[in-house]
């Protein structure tokens, strides 16, 4: 895609990486494969390190945002995210980012993983509510857009509007599925207002 070689690769003894399909496919790329020493994570350093910040991030965001543990995917992805926009000191305090594309990247459009906020209903009648609440659980790469998650699945959103943080529950574990459930309370009984009314006799 980067039209860039990868030389070689230090890794494990993980059977992925030892499988002949992957080694046969290395060797026709020119790239040399490094393994260490079997129970010798030590010699595989820089990767072990990275994946305890990798899952530091990662519990951090479910344990602060109060999210299901369920979608352990999309608060790693985000750490990854976030890592890969973090100045580092092996790099003379540039990030990832920059020494990719050339540019910094514009972090005014970030938010607290599970940050609350409401999604436009573009489906809605004309006495329901135009906005939906959800959480927000990353940006998308793949489309412009918003990744999130209705308490009852994960999307992607364009019109998106964010709830400040001063207006969340802290300390709390909680699931947008509760604000969901009495959503769809609230959508049964205005229903019934399309019912014809009995008459008297």
């Amino acid at each position: 895609q980067y039209g860039i070689r990868v030389k070689f690769i230090q890794m494990d003894n993980d059977g992925v990486f030892m499988s002949q399909d992957f080694q046969s496919y290395m060797a026709s790329q020119g790239t040399q494969l490094h393994a260490t020493n079997p129970y010798t994570p030590q010699q595989n350093g820089a990767v072990e390190r990275m994946h305890q910040t990798v899952m530091g991030m990662t519990r951090t965001n479910l344990a602060a945002s109060g999210l299901p543990y369920k979608l352990w995917f999309y608060a790693l992805q985000y750490s990854v995210f976030i890592i890969n926009r973090t100045p580092r000191s092996a790099i003379d305090f540039k990030t990832p980012y920059f020494m990719r594309y050339g540019s910094n990247f514009n972090i005014d459009n970030l938010h607290p993983f599970g940050t609350h906020c409401i999604i436009y209903n573009e489906k809605a009648n004309k006495l329901q509510p135009r906005g939906t609440p959800a959480r927000w659980i990353g940006v998308s790469d793949t489309m412009k857009g918003h990744i999130i998650w209705t308490g009852m699945r994960v999307c992607h959103e364009r019109n998106v509007q964010f709830i400040e943080p001063s207006l969340h529950i802290e300390g709390k574990r909680t699931d947008t599925s509760s604000i969901q459930g009495e959503t769809e309370e609230t959508e049964a009984e205005n229903a019934k207002i399309d019912e014809p009314i009995p008459r008297r006799t």
